[in-house]
C-alpha cells in the first residue's frame, strides 16, 4: 500500500480488500493530526473516511475492479479525498440520515452520514470512471455540541 507527501498531499493508494478499510481509518486520522485537528473532529473524519472507503470498495468488487482506491488529504486546504473506479451512479440528493432497512452496519449509511457530518461533500462522478468524495477538514468547525 503505497504513501506518499506530494508537498500539499498526504496519498494513500489500497486495493479494494474489506480489510484494509480500517487502514484508511487510520491513514485518515493520522494525516488529520498532522494538520493539528480536534480528536473530537477526527473522530467525524474517521467515521466519514470509514464510509466512503467501505462504498468505493463494495464499487471496485462489484465491477471487478482490481485498481486501487485513493485517499488524498490536501494538507494546506484541509481536504479529503476518497477517488475510486467502479462504475460510478448518479450523486444522490441530500438526505436526512435514517435507519437504512438492512439494519445498521459498517457502510450501510454510507453518503447520508458523511453529509451530516460534512454538509459540505461533494460527490462527483469522475470524468473516465468510478466516483470522489470530497469534503472539507475545517479543524475550527465540530459536529459535536459543546459541554
Amino acid at each position: 500500500m503505497p504513501t506518499q507527501d506530494a508537498g500539499d498531499e498526504l496519498i494513500l493508494a489500497i486495493p479494494p480488500e474489506p480489510g484494509v478499510i480500517a487502514i484508511a481509518r487510520i491513514f485518515a486520522a493520522a494525516s488529520c493530526r498532522h494538520i493539528g485537528m480536534d480528536e473530537d473532529r477526527i473522530d467525524d473524519v474517521k467515521v466519514a473516511a470509514s464510509e466512503a472507503v467501505t462504498n468505493a470498495v463494495k464499487a471496485h468488487l462489484a465491477g471487478n475492479v482490481t485498481g486501487p482506491i485513493r485517499l488524498v488529504v490536501r494538507t494546506r486546504s484541509k481536504v479529503l479525498e476518497v477517488t475510486d473506479a467502479g462504475a460510478g451512479f448518479e450523486p444522490p440528493a441530500r438526505d436526512p440520515v435514517g435507519t437504512p432497512p438492512g439494519g445498521l452496519y459498517e457502510g450501510s449509511l454510507g453518503l447520508s452520514l458523511i453529509q451530516a457530518l460534512f454538509p459540505d461533500v461533494q460527490i462527483e462522478r469522475n470524468h473516465d470512471r468510478g466516483m470522489t468524495i470530497r469534503f472539507s477538514l475545517d479543524a475550527s468547525v465540530s459536529s459535536r455540541p459543546a459541554g
